[in-house]
């Protein structure tokens, strides 16, 4: 059985560009995307999901996976 705190940050280029273009068109602040600490390098994440199947777009690429309550990261801000 998989853990329920199992989480993997995903980084992808489409997923950020959208997400900066759709807050362009709505007026709204760029977003300040969340920061993951991978093997001590602070990475830039654009999703945190429960399992690579759900990763929304085909460019993402895998960063870290763990329990989501012993790796460090700052979330992201819409």
């Amino acid at each position: 059985m998989s853990n329920m705190y199992e989480r993997y940050w995903i980084y992808s280029r489409t997923q950020m560009e959208k997400i900066i273009s759709a807050n362009e068109k709505a007026g709204r602040p760029t977003p300040t995307f969340g920061t993951v600490i991978v093997n001590g390098v602070p990475k830039i994440y654009t999703d945190k999901i429960t399992d690579m199947s759900h990763a929304p777009f085909a460019d993402s690429i895998l960063l870290i996976k763990g329990d989501e309550r012993k790796i460090k990261y700052t979330n992201i801000t819409f």
